[in-house]
């Protein structure tokens, strides 16, 4: 590997200082590798990203495809136009550009005529928006499986630039750091950073644009969202031998689960706050991992910890968008009466056995059986049996939470916290 990146390197700085034909062929070789690896995220089909483009100078292809029309449009006097660009509302003589060539977005509009209201399409755009629309994949940020996120902090220009630029240095340090390379991962860290100077930057109500396989998807962050994620900031999970303070939220920076369902390697952060921005809560996700830890996946690069943190957070959603009183310290206590359950036991495998079985009571939401085996695992070890879970039979979601915590004690804690490198 590293003989093959010899070799490339050798070629890439061949092209940075050789010239032909008076051209610098720095330029055109890395508008040739943006032109795969970014350009064609956003749009595809037409000027030099079209097979069969006749013009090999791309630059040349570009302008006279995107910027010549423009000229050529404002030459012109547009007073007796009867029809408008879809975008902006500037006058056209004729319906010449569709959004076609914008992947995710337009459709092509001979064939697909049944698309448009009564078989007439008027999504056309004026040639000044046509050239504006080649430029959405520079404000996106990729990594090399073309997945890619914008932050629409529209306030201004300058914030704007600032909130993507942080996207884009997490993405770097990522690199330079052999981690996984994910924009959600580097959002999630630069919206961390956010959190810091939030009376410089609105949390609530940013627009995020994700793009994955082909697709894009939109998300606001609605204002409760924004709070649950900066109490969880603010909450200290625990503080490092090198005396680094990690937070609910960085504490899950270094989670993951490798081939998990498709994926080569999932992000918990990334899973959380994909959920989070939904306004959905986190019971699946902790649910899922919790029965990866008890069957001692391979792939769960997640501990103990790290889950209850993610139980934390999950309190404080329920707490901003419900009035569920259940407290953090009950939290606590039920994780302790797990673990001290768990410490009971000389075969682990029957305490791995127990939490998976309180675990599946808690998936289908029966209480009646969930206590069955809590009364027998705590007759069986002469113990009595936490008063919290008797209460909180009454409401589903506290004891799902209390469930939770106690099944995290209840799990052996094989790993210390990891800190992130």
């Amino acid at each position: 590997m590293q003989q093959l990146a010899g070799k490339l390197l050798d070629f890439t700085n061949y092209f940075q200082r050789t010239k032909f034909n008076n051209l610098d062929l720095k330029d055109y070789f890395m508008a040739k590798a943006l032109s795969y690896v970014v350009i064609n995220n956003a749009w595809s089909g037409i000027s030099f990203l079209n097979p069969q483009a006749k013009t090999a100078d791309l630059y040349q292809d570009y302008e006279d495809t995107f910027v010549k029309p423009v000229i050529e449009y404002l030459k012109v006097d547009h007073q007796k136009d009867v029809y408008q660009c879809a975008a902006c509302g500037r006058p056209l003589k004729k319906q010449e550009y569709p959004y076609s060539f914008l992947n995710g977005l337009g459709y092509d509009v001979n064939r697909k005529t049944s698309n448009a209201w009564l078989f007439n399409n008027d999504q056309f755009m004026c040639p000044i928006c046509r050239l504006m629309y080649t430029a959405v994949s520079a404000g996106f940020n990729y990594n090399m499986q073309h997945q890619g996120i914008f932050i629409n902090q529209n306030q201004d220009i300058a914030t704007l630039i600032s909130v993507n630029g942080k996207v884009l240095t997490e993405l770097e340090r990522a690199v330079e750091r052999k981690q996984l390379v994910s924009p959600w991962r580097a959002f999630a860290q630069s919206f961390q950073e956010m959190f810091v100077d939030s009376s410089k930057y609105s949390l609530a109500d940013i627009q995020v644009v994700n793009y994955q396989d082909g697709q894009y998807s939109f998300n606001l962050v609605p204002k409760r969202i924004a709070n649950v994620l900066k109490k969880a900031n603010d909450k200290q999970a625990f503080v490092s031998s090198s005396g680094q303070v990690f937070t609910l939220l960085s504490a899950l920076n270094s989670a993951y689960i490798k081939n998990f369902r498709g994926q080569s390697s999932v992000s918990l952060y990334e899973e959380m706050l994909k959920r989070l921005l939904i306004s959905m809560n986190l019971n699946s996700l902790i649910s899922d991992t919790l029965q990866l830890k008890i069957v001692r996946n391979p792939d769960l690069h997640i501990n103990v910890y790290q889950i209850y943190n993610l139980i934390q957070i999950n309190l404080l959603y329920f707490k901003e968008m419900s009035d569920l009183a259940l407290t953090d310290e009950e939290l606590k206590k039920m994780r302790g009466s797990g673990k001290n359950l768990g410490e009971g036991y000389d075969n682990e495998n029957k305490r791995q056995s127990l939490a998976y079985q309180l675990l599946q009571a808690l998936k289908t939401q029966n209480n009646d059986q969930f206590m069955n085996l809590l009364l027998n695992a705590y007759l069986y070890q002469k113990k009595l049996v936490p008063k919290n879970f008797i209460r909180k039979m009454s409401s589903q979601e506290e004891f799902n939470q209390l469930g939770y915590a106690f099944i995290a004690g209840l799990i052996p804690n094989i790993e210390k916290p990891k800190e992130e490198k």
